[in-house]
């Protein structure tokens, strides 16, 4: 281990390079020393040391050895050099239209919305398939739910109500409704007319005053202003203006239209 006159040199135990394996070696006074890297062990770091012996692996990994080193080949679920880590299957957001994704070792499970099935929630449920509109409606079918097109006569959820046309009373004026299917019909009283009995008749209309009497249009009626000279519902009747004898002593009345003259004897005049 020294070497000189007076062996004050100390030889180096390190020049023959006495460790493998990469190992490092320490030169002392007559002898030397190995620090092995990992996965090596004995004075020289000739030995491969098998570190799957302390079960490194963790969850269920196996170990594999290899010269110097080992591996850990992870159970599905898990991850990391020593399969320490597990795996959020729900990470990767598998769970379509909002279901809600519940991680588990090596799967998860998808709690879908109503409306959705499948093992990720991908299918819309079409409820429409039960046929449940009735009376000929037409299904819409949506997210979590249906809606119904009814025909005319029908409403309610499912067209199953029979719509009463009447119950909104269309008909005004006094008309009476009639209830059909899909629509309704307006009764008039004597006077009205139109779908819902809004229009007044105009009695007027046919011109039915005489002697140029002016009509006057009421409801379900009319009134005639006759001139001078006329009288009676219609302006029919001629007024005889002689008959409340007019014309004094012993004067002959002549009876005119709207007025009277008076023809009076020799003598009288006015």
């Amino acid at each position: 281990g020294f070497r000189g006159i007076n062996c004050e040199i100390n030889n180096d135990d390190c020049a023959s390079n006495p460790c493998a394996n990469g190992a490092t070696c320490v030169d002392g006074p007559n002898a030397y020393e190995c620090v092995c890297i990992q996965g090596f062990g004995g004075s020289r770091c000739l030995d491969d040391i098998d570190e799957c012996l302390s079960s490194p692996c963790e969850n269920f990994g196996t170990c594999v050895q290899y010269i110097g080193r080992f591996e850990c080949r992870c159970l599905d679920g898990f991850n990391g050099e020593r399969c320490e880590s597990e795996i959020n299957e729900c990470d990767s957001n598998p769970c379509l239209n909002e279901g809600l994704c519940s991680d588990f070792s090596d799967s998860y499970s998808c709690e879908c919305m109503p409306g959705f099935q499948g093992q990720r929630c991908q299918i819309n449920i079409n409820e429409c398939e039960s046929n449940p509109c009735r009376n000929r409606g037409t299904c819409v079918d949506g997210a979590n739910g249906y809606t119904c097109d009814c025909p005319n006569g029908y409403g309610g959820p499912r067209c199953d109500v029979l719509i009463n046309e009447c119950d909104s009373y269309p008909c005004v004026n006094g008309g009476t409704c009639l209830d059909l299917l899909g629509t309704y019909r307006c009764a008039c009283l004597p006077g009205y007319t139109g779908q819902n009995c809004q229009d007044n008749v105009n009695e007027c209309a046919s011109a039915p005053c005489y002697n140029k009497g002016v009509c006057v249009d009421l409801d379900n009626q009319f009134s005639c202003r006759c001139v001078a000279g006329y009288t009676g519902n219609m302006c029919e009747s001629e007024i005889n203006e002689c008959t409340s004898s007019p014309c004094r002593n012993g004067g002959s009345c002549l009876n005119m239209i709207g007025f009277y003259d008076c023809i009076c004897r020799q003598g009288y005049s006015g």
